[in-house]
């Protein structure tokens, strides 16, 4: 006979438990348990106390539960710019990053309305050419704007990389893991910096709301027993 699954066992693991291995040959056959069929088994209460003792002994893997549901929230920029000489370039609608000479984007998100904890957050760029790999770091200060940043008073990046790009492609966007600098609500800035002479190049909002880059949050969802994603934008 076939043990049924649906048959929830009670909270028995002792004697009972023990004969009933002892005295049921239990086997597995494409993830259904089956039991020899027995005297001893034929009893609702003594076949849920084998369940019980099989599942405490480990010999019934356990049935895959779905990935919990989270809600995606896409936070625009409300600066994004790059610091390359004496003049701000916030008005462009691209961002550029280079190791010689130095040219490194800048970026501000304001996140606001999250009710759950972050369980991801993405930034996500629209690269507009091919380019090599570049770094992201945090950024000690968030108190510029990308109508006046420039070379000469653009925040210092963060001496430790949170996240590379890897190799670039143009028309695909590119991301970065940056969970550990957005904890919740709260303005953040981000730094790309490149180790190479390579220059790279990435649509900034100025080009428009279809490659403007992104931040992506995700929370753990309130609501249980369903496993959709929906999203929001701010």
């Amino acid at each position: 006979g076939v043990l049924p699954l649906a048959e929830t066992p009670p909270a028995v693991c002792g004697r009972d438990c023990l004969r009933a291995v002892k005295h049921a040959h239990i086997s597995l056959n494409l993830g259904t348990l089956r039991a020899v069929r027995s005297g001893f088994l034929r009893s609702r209460t003594v076949r849920a106390a084998a369940l019980a003792a099989v599942l405490c002994a480990g010999l019934l893997s356990a049935v895959p539960l779905a990935a919990p549901a989270t809600t995606s929230t896409v936070v625009p920029p409300t600066d994004d710019t790059f610091a390359a000489g004496s003049k701000p370039n916030g008005s462009l609608d691209y961002l550029l990053v280079d190791g010689r000479p130095v040219k490194r984007a800048y970026l501000r998100f304001m996140v606001s309305g999250l009710t759950q904890p972050v369980v991801r957050a993405t930034l996500r760029l629209y690269p507009t050419a091919r380019g090599s790999s570049v770094d992201l770091r945090s950024v000690t200060s968030a108190g510029w704007t990308e109508s006046t940043l420039t070379s000469s008073n653009a925040p210092a990046p963060a001496n430790v990389v949170t996240a590379s790009s890897g190799s670039i492609d143009a028309g695909a966007w590119t991301s970065f893991d940056v969970t550990s600098l957005v904890g919740g609500n709260g303005t953040f800035a981000f730094a790309l910096t490149s180790p190479t002479s390579s220059t790279a190049r990435f649509a900034s909002k100025e080009a428009g709301s279809a490659t403007s880059p992104q931040l992506v949050v995700e929370t753990s969802s309130p609501t249980t027993g369903s496993t959709s994603s929906p999203s929001t934008t701010v």
